[in-house]
């Protein structure tokens, strides 16, 4: 969060009952939602960008669905659609996967976004500036 905090306003929280926050965690990731709008509403805030990790992915895409016009950009990371085919075994298999990590040294290509490249070739440098 800190590299994209030098060029974007960037605001975390955490859910009711979750972290640092008080009262009932809610049920549901409908609810979750409910309370991120409500939060983002009460900063006043009319669009935002979000980006969203695991459950949090979740919660965005149930906002993007209740509350498009609030969102102008959204950004899922690690995560999958709530009730979603196979979902219930991301901890299991992600588990599965640092583990079998620790002892091979290697990371399964299907559990990465993109692929690194062959042993012995190096990443082409860029040459733009950063």
């Amino acid at each position: 969060m800190d590299g994209i905090a030098t060029k974007h306003r960037v605001i975390t929280f955490d859910n009711r009952g979750v972290g640092a926050s008080t009262g009932s965690t809610p049920k549901t990731i409908q609810e979750m939602a409910k309370d991120a709008v409500t939060f983002i509403r009460a900063l006043g805030l009319e669009r935002v960008d979000i980006l969203s990790f695991s459950m949090g992915g979740m919660i965005a895409q149930v906002i993007v669905q209740s509350d498009p016009q609030l969102v102008r950009k959204l950004i899922l990371a690690g995560t999958g659609p709530a009730g979603g085919e196979g979902i219930k075994n991301v901890t299991r298999v992600s588990h599965l996967d640092t583990v079998r990590a620790l002892f091979t040294f290697r990371i399964r290509s299907s559990s990465c976004s993109s692929r690194a490249p062959p042993t012995g070739v190096e990443p082409e440098k860029s040459s733009s500036p950063g």
